[in-house]
């Protein structure tokens, strides 16, 4: 992976003991949701500003999605990208993978945005709207012109995302390591830490 900002997220978060339950995971905004529905989902979660959206939505310069998530292949193609798709995606396997972004799908800059403007390639649903929709457009073209101002407010957006309110009351614990709990009281510290470190190499 190359690119893309560097940023200091704020220490002492609570993080859960448990996987996310249901009804957190089916709160994730779907990819055929619209522009609004988007941005409502996104109030409600304190991110009011239409930029966190849209920068947020930016991260998809990296990254695949199943077939599935990408609409109608059998629609008709309207360039040489959505053409590709088209072809890899009609073969019935709606699990496929398929880059997110098909001109630089391992660098973390802002393509993403200069296809939405040329209306180039075919984008999940959500995205596709965010290049019309009045209270975003204008930040998708100003993303797709300054790589720089989509770097610093993804930045901006990420900490404020991290900062949401998560577990209330005596629930979670602040991980020692980010990418797994910390070793329970009544797990071998040793063995605990050298799963993880294994697990996660």
């Amino acid at each position: 992976m190359a690119g893309g900002p560097t940023f200091t997220v704020p220490l002492g978060r609570l993080d859960s003991l448990a996987p996310a339950n249901d009804s957190d995971v089916f709160s994730l905004p779907p990819p055929t949701d619209s522009v609004d529905d988007l941005l409502r989902k996104f109030n409600e979660k304190g991110l009011s500003d239409p930029a966190d959206l849209v920068a947020l939505s930016g991260a998809h310069t990296v990254g695949k999605a199943r077939c599935s998530s990408f609409g109608n292949p059998t629609s008709p193609p309207k360039d040489d990208i959505s053409r590709c798709l088209n072809g890899f995606c009609s073969t019935g396997d709606g699990n496929r993978l398929r880059d997110l972004d098909f001109l630089t799908p391992e660098v973390f800059d802002n393509m993403y945005f200069i296809d939405l403007t040329l209306d180039k390639g075919v984008m999940l649903n959500s995205d596709q709207g965010l290049a019309s929709h009045p209270r975003t457009n204008w930040l998708v073209k100003g993303f797709a012109d300054n790589h720089w101002w989509f770097f610093d407010q993804f930045s901006t957006s990420m900490i404020k995302m991290s900062q949401m309110k998560g577990p209330q009351g005596n629930v979670g614990e602040i991980r020692r390591n980010c990418f797994r709990p910390n070793p329970r009281a009544n797990l071998p510290t040793a063995a605990a830490g050298e799963g993880g470190l294994a697990a996660s190499a």
